[in-house]
C-alpha cells in the first residue's frame, strides 16, 4: 500500500525505551487513516477495564493518508486514547503542520504509554528519538512550553504541548500546536498530563512514496481551483475563507445538529 510508511514509533515512558515497529498492509486496509490506526491500537492494546490515567493507556498520534501532498483539507491529523471525559475509546483531530512533520519522520504514528518518573518531552528527528527533561516547563502554560521546546530544539521542529489544565488532569484538557490548532475533544491533554508528558517535537526530511505523484498534483490543482470558485460564488458571510468552520453553525442549526447545554438540547434558534 502506498502513502504510508508501514512503520510506527513506540515510546514507553516508564522504561525510556523508544523503538520503531513494522505494520502490515492489512492493518492499513482495514483501519484506514490516522483515526483508523488509533482504533487498531486501542482495540489491540487497551482491553476492557483500562482507565484513562492508567500507564497502560495508549495515547496515539497518527498522520493521515493525504499528509504532505499539498491538498487543501489534508492537514488533519488525529490523536486518541481511553478518554478521561467518557472513559472509553475516543479520538480528536487537529490541523496545522505537526501531523505533516510527523509523516516526514518516516513514521505513520507515535504510540505513547507508561508514565515518566518526572516531567518530560519527546523529540523525534527522523530516526533519532529522545526523551528529555521537562521539569523546568512543568507549571507553564501550553504556549510558553511550545516556545521553550522550539527554542531548545530548533525552529524547524513542530511542537504539541499541554498547559496547566493537562497537568492537573482536568478531564477536558486540550493539546495545542502552533498556538492555533487544538485537539479539543476527549480530554487528551489530561492523558498527556497523567504520563508527565509536557510536549512532543517532531522534524522530518522524508517524502512518503505515492502511486503517481504527478497525477496527484494535477488532481490537487483541479480540486483547489474548484473549491476557490465555489467559495467565491457565495455571499461573503457564507464563505469558508471568511468565517472558517464557524459558518457551519448556520447550516447545522436548522438540522437540529448543534449540541447545546451539554447535549441536553439539539436546537439553538439564535445560532
Amino acid at each position: 500500500m502506498k502513502s504510508v510508511w508501514h512503520k510506527i514509533l513506540r515510546v514507553d515512558l516508564s522504561s525510556g525505551i523508544c523503538k520503531s515497529e513494522k505494520v502490515a498492509d492489512k492493518v492499513y486496509e482495514y483501519f484506514l487513516g490516522g483515526a483508523g490506526l488509533i482504533a487498531w491500537v486501542l482495540h489491540k492494546e487497551c482491553p476492557a477495564g483500562t482507565r484513562a490515567f492508567d500507564p497502560e493507556n495508549r495515547l496515539t498520534f497518527a498522520s493521515g493518508l493525504l499528509h504532505g501532498i499539498r491538498q487543501t483539507g489534508a492537514a488533519k491529523w488525529s490523536a486518541g486514547a481511553i478518554s478521561p471525559s467518557i472513559n472509553m475509546n475516543a479520538e480528536s483531530a487537529a490541523t496545522a503542520s505537526w501531523g505533516i512533520e510527523l509523516k516526514r519522520t518516516g513514521h505513520d504514528a507515535i504510540i505513547v504509554y507508561g508514565k515518566a518518573d518526572k516531567p518530560v518531552y519527546i523529540v523525534v528527528d527522523d530516526d533519532r528519538v529522545e526523551i528529555k527533561d521537562a521539569s523546568h516547563l512543568w507549571g507553564r502554560d501550553a504556549y510558553e512550553a511550545h516556545d521553550a521546546i522550539k527554542e531548545a530544539e530548533g525552529d524547524k521542529f513542530e511542537v504539541i504541548s499541554i498547559g496547566q489544565a493537562g497537568e492537573k488532569l482536568v478531564r477536558y484538557a486540550n493539546i495545542q500546536t502552533s498556538k492555533k490548532s487544538f485537539l479539543g475533544r476527549c480530554g487528551l491533554g489530561a492523558v498527556m498530563g497523567s504520563k508527565l508528558l509536557k510536549g512532543i517535537a517532531v522534524r522530518g526530511t522524508r517524502v512518503c512514496p505515492t502511486h503517481d505523484l504527478e497525477e496527484i498534483d494535477r488532481l490537487n490543482k483541479s480540486i483547489n481551483h474548484r473549491l476557490a470558485e465555489l467559495d467565491a460564488s457565495k455571499p461573503k458571510e457564507n464563505r469558508w475563507s471568511y468565517g472558517g468552520t464557524a459558518i457551519a453553525t448556520a447550516l447545522f442549526a436548522p438540522q437540529g445538529n448543534l449540541p447545546v447545554k451539554n447535549f441536553q438540547l439539539a436546537t439553538f434558534p439564535a445560532a
